[in-house]
């Protein structure tokens, strides 16, 4: 169960504000992944998505590795919902496949 897709920020449980999402999906959305800085000053980035490490690289800057990680994040949450459509509610459907993590 998640109560902040709905609703940015939200911090109240209820039948209104939450959706019910697989762990996956939660466990992409969260805010966790940040490039780490390298001893050659570039930006490394990476993130864990259901269990497996997901190298995407080093960059320049932070700026640039964040925007890779939040762009990959949100291109496999889609591709993946879109795979298993009928896995989720349309309600939740819609509203995850509007999202986009390099806006948030």
């Amino acid at each position: 169960m998640d109560k902040d897709i709905r609703i940015k920020g939200n911090k109240v449980y209820s039948p209104e504000t939450c959706l019910f999402v697989p762990r996956w999906v939660n466990n992409l959305l969260k805010p966790n992944a940040k490039p780490k800085e390298m001893n050659s000053g570039r930006f490394w980035a990476r993130y864990c998505v259901e269990g497996k490490d997901i190298s995407l690289g080093t960059f320049d800057t932070y700026k640039e590795a964040s925007d890779i990680i939040a762009s990959n994040k949100t291109e496999y949450l889609h591709r993946k919902m879109h795979a298993n459509f009928m896995a989720f509610p349309s309600e939740t459907f819609d509203i995850l496949s509007k999202i986009n993590l390099t806006n948030r």
